[in-house]
């Protein structure tokens, strides 16, 4: 038995219309693609998922557990998209990040070292101060300030 992720795909969104019409929306392809790889995949599976009622689409138990189990794939899958996405369109370059020194040390450490770990080809110049720099005039790419507008959390600025 082989299983294609897509009719699996499908069969989710299925599930989650409740509704073969729905679920072809959702996708933004034809309803008979849908119908088409719904029965794919109770071919595949030679089972019924759901049965057709002149009210709809009523989810059977067999459909019932392989949502379990395809929500589970879905979530796997993402994950892998979110691991690899661009890692071929590496970041690179120079970048000049001001903020004030304590910023830097008490907020910002961890996440500045992961990022230059994570960003091997990025030469990341820091510019520790609290002076206001103009991005326009590139005296920076990102500024981090301080600012006294109430409660709201620090600002960040940076070049277009």
């Amino acid at each position: 038995m082989s299983v294609d992720w897509n009719d699996l795909r499908v069969f989710l969104a299925v599930a989650r219309a409740g509704s073969i019409r729905g679920a072809s929306e959702s996708l933004k392809v034809a309803h008979s693609t849908v119908s088409h790889r719904m029965d794919a995949l109770e071919l595949a599976l030679k089972t019924r998922l759901f049965d057709r009622t002149p009210d709809g689409l009523l989810i059977t138990p067999s459909g019932e557990e392989l949502v379990v189990s395809a929500q589970k794939i879905e979530e796997t899958m993402h994950a892998a998209e979110r691991s690899v996405a661009g890692r071929d369109s590496a970041l690179s370059g120079d970048v000049r990040f001001t903020l004030p020194l304590p910023m830097a040390v008490c907020v910002l450490t961890d996440d500045l070292t992961r990022f230059v770990k994570q960003n091997p080809l990025v030469n990341l110049t820091l510019e520790l101060t609290e002076d206001l720099l103009d991005l326009s005039k590139r005296e920076a790419d990102i500024a981090m300030r301080f600012t006294s507008q109430g409660n709201s959390p620090p600002q960040l600025s940076r070049r277009a």
